[in-house]
């Protein structure tokens, strides 16, 4: 999954781009059903990290730095 135009962080010199990323992927993901009760919730947010490849995290990585934080795409 690539980022798209609308989550693409600003150009910053502290951007994170994994932070934003995965900060995104885990509230979708978490918030596709209701849970009730914290426990629930925790073990929902470990499968979606669970389910993000290592691949996916450095290509992401990667795009960051060749684009020296500035929008792409």
């Amino acid at each position: 999954m690539a980022w798209s135009k609308e989550i693409w962080p600003p150009s910053s010199p502290d951007c994170k781009p994994l932070d934003y990323y995965v900060w995104g992927v885990l509230e979708r993901e978490s918030n596709k059903r209701a849970h009730n009760s914290v426990c629930l919730a925790e073990a929902f947010i470990a499968v979606a990290v669970a389910s993000m490849t290592r691949s996916t995290c450095h290509a992401l990585y990667d795009v960051s730095v060749q684009a020296r934080g500035y929008h792409r795409g």
